[in-house]
Protein backbone atom coordinates (compact mmCIF):
# COMPACT_ATOMS: atom_id res chain seq x y z
CA UNK A 1 0.00 0.00 0.00
CA UNK A 2 1.42 3.39 -1.07
CA UNK A 3 3.94 3.78 1.79
CA UNK A 4 1.16 4.13 4.34
CA UNK A 5 1.03 2.21 7.63
CA UNK A 6 -2.53 1.89 8.87
CA UNK A 7 -2.87 1.55 12.64
CA UNK A 8 -5.97 1.05 14.78
CA UNK A 9 -6.71 0.38 18.41
CA UNK A 10 -8.20 -3.03 19.13
CA UNK A 11 -11.73 -1.65 19.45
CA UNK A 12 -12.05 -2.10 15.67
CA UNK A 13 -12.48 -5.87 16.30
CA UNK A 14 -10.94 -6.85 12.97
CA UNK A 15 -10.25 -10.54 12.42
CA UNK A 16 -6.72 -11.92 12.31
CA UNK A 17 -7.20 -12.70 8.61
CA UNK A 18 -8.10 -9.09 7.74
CA UNK A 19 -5.27 -7.68 9.85
CA UNK A 20 -2.72 -9.92 8.14
CA UNK A 21 -4.12 -9.34 4.64
CA UNK A 22 -3.73 -5.55 4.84
CA UNK A 23 -0.76 -5.37 7.22
CA UNK A 24 -2.76 -3.41 9.80
CA UNK A 25 -0.97 -2.68 13.09
CA UNK A 26 -3.36 -3.17 16.04
CA UNK A 27 -2.66 -1.39 19.34
CA UNK A 28 -4.46 -3.32 22.11
CA UNK A 29 -6.75 -2.02 24.81
CA UNK A 30 -6.23 -3.40 28.32
CA UNK A 31 -8.78 -5.59 30.10
CA UNK A 32 -9.06 -6.38 33.81
CA UNK A 33 -11.28 -8.44 36.09
CA UNK A 34 -9.33 -7.25 39.14
CA UNK A 35 -7.81 -4.04 40.42
CA UNK A 36 -4.24 -5.26 40.00
CA UNK A 37 -3.85 -6.97 36.64
CA UNK A 38 -4.55 -5.49 33.23
CA UNK A 39 -4.07 -7.73 30.18
CA UNK A 40 -3.62 -6.71 26.55
CA UNK A 41 -6.72 -7.54 24.52
CA UNK A 42 -5.99 -10.14 21.85
CA UNK A 43 -2.42 -10.65 23.03
CA UNK A 44 -2.52 -11.58 26.70
CA UNK A 45 -6.21 -12.50 26.86
CA UNK A 46 -8.17 -14.03 23.98
CA UNK A 47 -11.78 -13.26 23.12
CA UNK A 48 -12.81 -16.72 24.30
CA UNK A 49 -11.06 -16.35 27.66
CA UNK A 50 -12.56 -12.89 28.10
CA UNK A 51 -16.13 -14.10 27.54
CA UNK A 52 -15.61 -17.20 29.67
CA UNK A 53 -14.56 -14.95 32.58
CA UNK A 54 -17.32 -12.45 31.83
CA UNK A 55 -19.99 -15.13 32.22
CA UNK A 56 -18.45 -16.96 35.18
CA UNK A 57 -17.34 -13.95 37.23
CA UNK A 58 -19.44 -11.49 39.20
CA UNK A 59 -16.67 -8.91 38.89
CA UNK A 60 -17.38 -5.99 36.60
CA UNK A 61 -14.64 -5.99 33.93
CA UNK A 62 -12.75 -2.78 33.29
CA UNK A 63 -10.98 -1.61 30.17
CA UNK A 64 -8.14 0.90 29.80
CA UNK A 65 -7.05 2.59 26.60
CA UNK A 66 -3.57 2.22 25.06
CA UNK A 67 -0.95 4.48 26.60
CA UNK A 68 0.90 7.31 24.85
CA UNK A 69 3.99 5.09 24.83
CA UNK A 70 2.01 2.23 23.21
CA UNK A 71 1.18 4.52 20.30
CA UNK A 72 4.58 6.23 20.19
CA UNK A 73 6.33 2.87 19.79
CA UNK A 74 4.11 1.88 16.83
CA UNK A 75 4.35 5.32 15.19
CA UNK A 76 8.13 5.46 15.56
CA UNK A 77 8.59 2.00 14.03
CA UNK A 78 6.62 3.06 10.92
CA UNK A 79 8.35 6.45 10.63
CA UNK A 80 11.79 4.81 10.80
CA UNK A 81 10.68 2.64 7.87
CA UNK A 82 9.83 5.82 5.91
CA UNK A 83 6.10 5.16 6.11
CA UNK A 84 3.33 7.69 6.61
CA UNK A 85 0.96 6.78 9.45
CA UNK A 86 -2.83 6.90 9.62
CA UNK A 87 -4.21 5.84 13.00
CA UNK A 88 -7.86 5.20 13.88
CA UNK A 89 -9.21 5.16 17.42
CA UNK A 90 -12.37 4.38 19.30
CA UNK A 91 -14.72 7.37 19.58
CA UNK A 92 -13.26 9.86 22.05
CA UNK A 93 -16.73 10.04 23.63
CA UNK A 94 -16.06 6.50 24.91
CA UNK A 95 -12.38 6.52 25.69
CA UNK A 96 -9.09 8.39 26.00
CA UNK A 97 -7.56 6.34 23.18
CA UNK A 98 -7.79 9.25 20.71
CA UNK A 99 -6.03 11.66 23.07
CA UNK A 100 -3.27 9.13 23.80
CA UNK A 101 -2.66 8.76 20.07
CA UNK A 102 -2.71 12.55 19.49
CA UNK A 103 -0.17 13.08 22.28
CA UNK A 104 2.04 10.36 20.78
CA UNK A 105 1.73 11.99 17.34
CA UNK A 106 2.86 15.36 18.73
CA UNK A 107 5.88 13.73 20.36
CA UNK A 108 6.78 11.98 17.10
CA UNK A 109 6.59 15.26 15.16
CA UNK A 110 8.96 16.84 17.68
CA UNK A 111 11.45 13.99 17.29
CA UNK A 112 11.00 13.42 13.55
CA UNK A 113 10.31 16.72 11.81
CA UNK A 114 9.52 15.17 8.41
CA UNK A 115 7.16 12.48 9.71
CA UNK A 116 3.61 12.24 8.39
CA UNK A 117 1.20 11.07 11.10
CA UNK A 118 -2.57 11.57 11.21
CA UNK A 119 -4.84 10.44 14.05
CA UNK A 120 -8.53 10.07 13.18
CA UNK A 121 -11.40 9.73 15.64
CA UNK A 122 -13.54 6.96 14.14
CA UNK A 123 -16.66 8.42 15.84
CA UNK A 124 -17.57 4.77 16.35
CA UNK A 125 -16.54 1.43 17.81
CA UNK A 126 -16.30 -2.26 17.00
CA UNK A 127 -17.71 -3.11 13.53
CA UNK A 128 -18.21 0.42 12.22
CA UNK A 129 -14.68 1.36 13.27
CA UNK A 130 -13.44 -1.82 11.59
CA UNK A 131 -15.28 -0.92 8.37
CA UNK A 132 -13.71 2.55 8.40
CA UNK A 133 -10.24 1.02 8.72
CA UNK A 134 -11.02 -1.31 5.80
CA UNK A 135 -12.14 1.59 3.60
CA UNK A 136 -8.84 3.29 4.41
CA UNK A 137 -6.98 0.13 3.36
CA UNK A 138 -8.86 0.06 0.05
CA UNK A 139 -7.95 3.69 -0.63
CA UNK A 140 -4.28 3.04 0.10
CA UNK A 141 -4.36 -0.05 -2.13
CA UNK A 142 -5.80 2.05 -4.95
CA UNK A 143 -2.92 4.51 -4.58
CA UNK A 144 -4.79 7.52 -3.24
CA UNK A 145 -2.25 9.85 -1.67
CA UNK A 146 -1.87 10.36 2.06
CA UNK A 147 -3.81 13.65 2.22
CA UNK A 148 -6.77 12.33 0.23
CA UNK A 149 -6.96 9.11 2.27
CA UNK A 150 -7.07 11.20 5.46
CA UNK A 151 -9.68 13.59 4.05
CA UNK A 152 -11.99 10.83 2.85
CA UNK A 153 -11.54 8.81 6.04
CA UNK A 154 -12.71 11.75 8.16
CA UNK A 155 -15.76 12.17 5.93
CA UNK A 156 -16.52 8.44 5.98
CA UNK A 157 -16.41 8.40 9.79
CA UNK A 158 -19.53 10.60 9.77
CA UNK A 159 -21.44 8.08 7.62
CA UNK A 160 -20.97 5.03 9.84
CA UNK A 161 -23.23 3.52 12.48
CA UNK A 162 -24.41 0.39 14.27
CA UNK A 163 -27.81 -0.94 15.28
CA UNK A 164 -27.78 -3.78 17.81
CA UNK A 165 -29.60 -5.49 20.64
CA UNK A 166 -28.66 -7.52 23.73
CA UNK A 167 -30.46 -10.53 25.14
CA UNK A 168 -29.42 -10.11 28.79
CA UNK A 169 -29.60 -6.67 30.41
CA UNK A 170 -27.60 -7.59 33.52
CA UNK A 171 -24.30 -6.60 31.92
CA UNK A 172 -25.61 -3.15 31.01
CA UNK A 173 -26.85 -2.86 34.58
CA UNK A 174 -23.53 -4.04 36.08
CA UNK A 175 -21.71 -1.45 34.02
CA UNK A 176 -24.04 1.31 35.19
CA UNK A 177 -25.66 1.84 31.77
CA UNK A 178 -29.14 1.07 33.13
CA UNK A 179 -30.65 0.74 36.63
CA UNK A 180 -31.43 -2.49 38.51
CA UNK A 181 -35.17 -1.89 38.15
CA UNK A 182 -34.90 -1.59 34.36
CA UNK A 183 -32.80 -4.75 34.16
CA UNK A 184 -35.28 -6.69 36.31
CA UNK A 185 -38.28 -5.43 34.34
CA UNK A 186 -36.54 -6.32 31.10
CA UNK A 187 -35.93 -9.86 32.31
CA UNK A 188 -39.49 -10.39 33.59
CA UNK A 189 -41.16 -8.92 30.50
CA UNK A 190 -38.65 -10.30 27.97
CA UNK A 191 -37.88 -6.74 26.80
CA UNK A 192 -34.97 -6.30 24.42
CA UNK A 193 -33.47 -2.84 23.86
CA UNK A 194 -32.55 -1.54 20.44
CA UNK A 195 -29.37 0.52 20.67
CA UNK A 196 -27.69 2.59 17.99
CA UNK A 197 -24.21 3.99 17.76
CA UNK A 198 -24.41 7.35 16.02
CA UNK A 199 -21.93 10.24 15.91
CA UNK A 200 -19.74 8.56 18.49
CA UNK A 201 -22.47 7.92 21.08
CA UNK A 202 -24.59 4.97 22.18
CA UNK A 203 -28.23 6.02 22.03
CA UNK A 204 -31.54 4.19 22.68
CA UNK A 205 -33.46 3.43 19.49
CA UNK A 206 -36.41 1.65 21.07
CA UNK A 207 -37.40 -1.58 22.80
CA UNK A 208 -39.41 -4.63 21.83
CA UNK A 209 -40.50 -7.89 23.42
CA UNK A 210 -38.52 -10.95 22.39
CA UNK A 211 -35.25 -11.68 20.63
CA UNK A 212 -36.79 -12.49 17.24
CA UNK A 213 -38.72 -9.22 17.22
CA UNK A 214 -35.54 -7.32 18.10
CA UNK A 215 -33.66 -8.91 15.21
CA UNK A 216 -36.50 -8.06 12.81
CA UNK A 217 -36.43 -4.46 14.04
CA UNK A 218 -32.67 -4.24 13.39
CA UNK A 219 -33.19 -5.52 9.83
CA UNK A 220 -36.05 -3.07 9.31
CA UNK A 221 -34.06 -0.17 10.80
CA UNK A 222 -31.12 -0.79 8.46
CA UNK A 223 -33.31 -1.13 5.34
CA UNK A 224 -35.19 2.05 6.30
CA UNK A 225 -31.98 4.06 6.76
CA UNK A 226 -30.10 2.71 3.74
CA UNK A 227 -31.99 2.70 0.46
CA UNK A 228 -29.16 1.59 -1.84
CA UNK A 229 -27.01 -1.09 -0.22
CA UNK A 230 -24.47 -0.94 -3.06
CA UNK A 231 -23.32 2.45 -1.76
CA UNK A 232 -22.38 0.93 1.62
CA UNK A 233 -20.33 -1.83 3.22
CA UNK A 234 -21.69 -3.78 6.20
CA UNK A 235 -20.54 -5.95 9.08
CA UNK A 236 -22.68 -8.55 10.83
CA UNK A 237 -21.71 -8.49 14.49
CA UNK A 238 -22.01 -11.12 17.20
CA UNK A 239 -20.06 -12.36 20.19
CA UNK A 240 -17.40 -15.04 20.15
CA UNK A 241 -18.91 -18.45 19.33
CA UNK A 242 -22.26 -17.33 20.72
CA UNK A 243 -24.85 -16.67 18.06
CA UNK A 244 -24.44 -16.73 14.31
CA UNK A 245 -24.66 -13.28 12.72
CA UNK A 246 -26.34 -15.05 9.80
CA UNK A 247 -29.52 -14.77 11.86
CA UNK A 248 -29.46 -11.15 10.71
CA UNK A 249 -30.57 -10.78 7.11
CA UNK A 250 -29.32 -8.15 4.70
CA UNK A 251 -30.32 -7.39 1.13
CA UNK A 252 -28.85 -10.01 -1.23
CA UNK A 253 -26.83 -7.27 -2.95
CA UNK A 254 -25.21 -6.10 0.29
CA UNK A 255 -21.44 -6.45 0.69
CA UNK A 256 -20.66 -7.58 4.23
CA UNK A 257 -18.13 -9.19 6.52
CA UNK A 258 -18.62 -11.01 9.84
CA UNK A 259 -16.91 -9.76 12.98
CA UNK A 260 -16.81 -10.85 16.61
CA UNK A 261 -17.37 -8.03 19.09
CA UNK A 262 -14.32 -7.74 21.33
CA UNK A 263 -13.73 -6.91 24.96
CA UNK A 264 -13.75 -3.11 24.61
CA UNK A 265 -17.49 -3.04 23.93
CA UNK A 266 -18.23 -6.51 25.33
CA UNK A 267 -17.24 -5.39 28.82
CA UNK A 268 -20.35 -3.16 28.79
CA UNK A 269 -22.88 -5.17 26.80
CA UNK A 270 -22.13 -8.78 27.76
CA UNK A 271 -21.97 -11.86 25.53
CA UNK A 272 -25.40 -11.66 23.91
CA UNK A 273 -25.18 -8.63 21.61
CA UNK A 274 -25.92 -8.98 17.92
CA UNK A 275 -26.19 -6.25 15.32
CA UNK A 276 -25.27 -4.68 12.00
CA UNK A 277 -22.65 -2.01 11.34
CA UNK A 278 -22.47 0.06 8.17
CA UNK A 279 -20.41 2.71 6.39
CA UNK A 280 -20.46 4.38 3.00
CA UNK A 281 -17.96 3.21 0.38
CA UNK A 282 -15.01 5.58 -0.06
CA UNK A 283 -15.64 6.00 -3.81
CA UNK A 284 -19.39 6.58 -3.54
CA UNK A 285 -20.80 9.63 -5.40
CA UNK A 286 -22.12 11.04 -2.12
CA UNK A 287 -18.63 10.98 -0.62
CA UNK A 288 -17.19 12.57 -3.78
CA UNK A 289 -19.67 15.45 -3.43
CA UNK A 290 -18.72 15.94 0.22
CA UNK A 291 -15.04 16.05 -0.75
CA UNK A 292 -15.72 18.72 -3.40
CA UNK A 293 -17.86 20.70 -0.95
CA UNK A 294 -15.12 20.57 1.69
CA UNK A 295 -12.49 21.70 -0.81
CA UNK A 296 -14.65 24.63 -1.97
CA UNK A 297 -15.15 25.66 1.67
CA UNK A 298 -11.40 25.51 2.23
CA UNK A 299 -10.83 27.76 -0.80
CA UNK A 300 -13.36 30.26 0.58
CA UNK A 301 -11.68 30.24 3.97
CA UNK A 302 -8.27 30.77 2.38
CA UNK A 303 -9.60 33.73 0.41
CA UNK A 304 -11.01 35.25 3.60
CA UNK A 305 -7.64 34.81 5.29
CA UNK A 306 -5.87 36.46 2.34
CA UNK A 307 -8.24 39.46 2.50
CA UNK A 308 -7.65 39.82 6.24
CA UNK A 309 -3.89 39.63 5.77
CA UNK A 310 -4.03 42.39 3.13
CA UNK A 311 -6.12 44.58 5.46
CA UNK A 312 -3.62 44.02 8.24
CA UNK A 313 -0.75 44.95 5.88
CA UNK A 314 -2.51 48.19 4.93
CA UNK A 315 -3.16 49.07 8.57
CA UNK A 316 0.44 48.33 9.49
CA UNK A 317 1.59 50.49 6.58
CA UNK A 318 -0.66 53.39 7.68
CA UNK A 319 0.59 53.03 11.24
CA UNK A 320 4.22 53.13 10.09
CA UNK A 321 3.58 56.24 7.95
CA UNK A 322 1.98 58.03 10.88
CA UNK A 323 4.94 57.17 13.10
CA UNK A 324 7.40 58.44 10.47
CA UNK A 325 5.47 61.73 10.06
CA UNK A 326 5.59 62.35 13.79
Amino acid sequence: MKNIQIITDSSADLSKEIVEKYGIDVVPFYVSFSEETYLKEGEEISQKDFYDQLVSSEANPKTACPSIDDYYTRFEKAVKENLSVICFTLSQKFSGSFQSAVNAKNMILEDYANAKVEVIDSLSATGSQGLLVLECCKMAENNLDFEEVCQRSKILATTSGILFTVDDLKFLQRGGRIGKASALAGKLLNIKPLIKLDDGELLPEGKVRGRKKAILEIEHGISKKIKNVKEFSFAKLSFFENESPDDLRLDENANYIKLNIGATIGAHTGPTAIGIAYIRNYNDDFVDKLVVKEEKQAIKENKKIEKLEKKIEKLESKKENLINKN
